[in-house]
């Protein structure tokens, strides 16, 4: 009886330290870096699925969802969707997605590796997923799949890699073609059945499913498991942590993100070049017979020229803070490799402030401080060392030629090249109606910097008839200035023939260009908007988030007044989600218009008003630092939203 107490005491000291053990190593599975190999190409990684829902709900969009106003058209889009998508996809596939949806609350990673034959297969893929305390429901689910599988009639097998056991399912292609063709035909889709006529059912492929621990691993390629099997097992191999340029983004913006994405564009740049040289080796032979004008550019050329031969890495990532949410992109290129376009991006502090004219009631501003002229000349450098003849200097040359019949001084670099300032700025209205078309083109403006700006408008004026002759300028007078306005020489369809296609204007150091009429006439008075821009203290706020002494150029966007307009439109016009996808140029089949209108229900949206709080602004910036070239966004948490 001493001994069976002895005993179950034991057992239970050693079930509890086992689970102990377990919930330690789940607890500290190793982040998608130090278990992807060093030459990994690409990699997109969730650090916490937990954490990125955490921050999902606190967002203003979730908000905005979860509102009492939106509770009519919520409840409509998701019994809407569960019937007529996820119904018929679990129909299909033989399971519950809820069972699914909820497994994942560690890391979640899809790696893309380097393999010995990734030229002619292309990179290995693995998914990488971390259960967490749910392991035995990841184990369980598994199970089920395999006997749905095999009670299916399909083929697997098992095999081990460093003693892990993996399903191989063997995915013919026929089969895969088949279930996604019952899934189509489900949303009304038969296109896919000409395909699955005509499929090689020899042409099969192997999928590894595997679970160590809590981490589920599935991919094509055995080796690439076997690679992160053994940095799980801490063999010592070298990892994507190691990789110099994996460690500056991630020094940088990783370690604070709800998720990013890591590209190695030299190992990828160099596989290009390296499989195009091989290619050149198999034709070499052929190649004296082609003509070197017939001949492409190599992509060593390509890269060179365009100035991505320096980029060592390119990576995104999404985080936030008790201010507002970021995104954040960058090119991992030293400052003394940068060349081509890459030059181009500001050295010296440059104002990016909204001018005074830009009004407060604005939906997008944008400046730009990059050298017109050198963009130019960079562009013609670019051009001239891709393609093999000088096409932008015949260009010119013709320019020249044509223009100086007329006036013998003309000189296109002198007169408009050089004329090209710094300073590009744009901005654009709210729409003057809720009418769909002025919803989809609203009132913008572009202001282009100038030294000089009436000759470089006498040079516009003077190149644009001698374009093929269809266009034609005609000058007048408006409030002390001229006002030049393009005009086609052909009736344009639903146009009139004196409807001017663009007009523009020289005022102070600008030349303003614009397709609105009223909006030029606007800017060409100088008369000053009632509210600026730049007076907008939660504006400025945002905007000390950019790292404007390193910016080449700003952006803000309103969302609030785009939102405004939008909802302002469907309830107006009694329009529906499919009559804007066709305004905006987004193509939809007739049944997919009818669904799609059935599942969004726009007449059971609230009045914009009931939900205004939740819309704020947006601002980015191009900046620099000596490392890299860097692309930030920030939104900033709308005032109502705080606490």
């Amino acid at each position: 009886m001493n001994t069976q107490i002895i005993l179950n005491r034991y057992l239970s000291i050693v079930a509890t330290g086992c689970l102990m053990l377990s919930t330690t190593q789940a607890a500290t599975v190793p982040p998608a870096e130090r278990l992807l190999p060093h030459d990994t190409l690409a990699v997109f990684s969730i650090p916490s699925v937990k954490s990125l829902n955490e921050a999902s709900e606190r967002s203003p969009m979730m908000q905005l969802w979860r509102d009492p106003a939106m509770r009519p058209f919520r409840e409509n889009f998701t019994k809407k969707f569960e019937s007529t998508v996820v119904k018929p996809i679990e129909d299909v596939l033989q399971i519950k997605l809820a069972d699914y949806t909820n497994l994942i609350t560690g890391q979640f990673t899809i790696g893309f590796l380097n393999t010995e034959n990734v030229v002619e297969k292309g990179p290995a893929t693995i998914l990488i997923a971390d259960a967490g305390d749910r392991a035995s429901q990841l184990q369980s689910n598994l199970i089920a799949i395999r006997k749905k599988w095999v009670d299916g009639g399909n083929k697997l097998r098992t095999e081990k890699i460093r003693d892990v056991e993996f399903t191989v399912y063997i995915i013919g292609q026929k089969k895969l073609t088949e279930t996604f063709q019952k899934i189509a035909e489900k949303f009304g889709i038969t296109e896919l059945q000409e395909d699955l006529d005509e499929t090689n059912t020899v042409n099969e492929s192997e999928l590894y499913v595997g679970q160590k621990g809590s981490l589920l691993l599935v991919g094509g390629d055995p080796k690439s498991l076997e690679a992160v099997l053994a940095s799980l097992d801490g063999s010592g191999r070298q990892t994507l942590s190691d990789s110099p340029s994996f460690k500056f983004c991630s020094s940088y913006h990783f370690r604070k993100s709800q998720w990013y994405l890591w590209i190695n564009v030299r190992g990828i740049m160099d596989l290009i070049i390296k499989a195009y040289d091989e290619e050149q080796k198999k034709a070499k032979d052929e190649e004296s017979e082609v003509s070197v004008f017939a001949k492409p550019p190599s992509p060593a050329q390509i890269f060179d020229a365009l100035g991505l031969s320096g980029v060592r890495a390119v990576s995104a990532a999404y985080y936030e803070d008790a201010d507002g949410v970021y995104f954040e992109g960058l090119a991992f290129v030293p400052m003394g490799e940068r060349k081509g376009l890459l030059d181009l991006l500001t050295k010296e502090k440059k104002d990016l402030m909204p001018p005074d004219f830009v009004a407060a009631e604005v939906a997008t501003w944008a400046r730009w401080r990059i050298d017109g002229a050198k963009f130019w000349n960079t562009m013609l450098k670019v051009a001239g060392e891709i393609l093999p003849f000088p096409v932008a200097d015949q260009l010119i040359a013709m320019i020249n030629s044509a223009m100086r019949e007329k006036n013998p001084d003309f000189d296109f670099e002198k007169d408009f090249v050089k004329n090209l300032g710094d300073d590009f700025i744009s901005y654009e209205m709210p729409p003057r109606t809720s009418k769909p078309e002025d919803l989809a083109s609203p009132p913008k403006i572009y202001l282009i910097g100038s030294g000089d700006p009436e000759k470089l408008v006498t040079t516009v004026c003077t190149v644009i008839p001698e374009l093929g002759g269809a266009l034609t300028v005609k000058e007048r007078e408006f409030a002390g200035r001229k006002i030049y306005s393009v005009i086609p020489t052909v009736v344009r369809q639903s146009k009139s023939a004196k409807e001017p296609i663009i007009s523009f204007a020289a005022v102070n150091r600008y030349i303003a260009f614009s397709s609105d009429t009223a909006l030029l006439e606007e800017f060409v008075r100088q008369k000053g908007p009632d509210a600026k821009l730049r007076e907008n203290e939660q504006l400025m706020r945002a905007l000390r988030k950019l790292e404007l002494d390193s910016a080449t150029g700003v952006s803000y966007l309103n969302n609030a007044v785009s939102m405004k307009a939008f909802l302002g439109s469907l309830k107006q016009n009694g329009g529906t989600v499919t009559n804007i996808a066709d305004l905006f140029g987004i193509p939809l089949e007739a049944q997919q218009k009818e669904k799609l209108a059935n599942w969004i229900d726009v007449t059971l949206l609230p009045s914009y008003d009931a939900i205004s709080k939740y819309f704020h602004f947006q601002v980015t910036s191009l900046f620099t630092t000596p490392e890299a070239v860097i692309l930030r966004s920030f939104a900033p948490t709308p005032p109502m939203l705080k606490k």
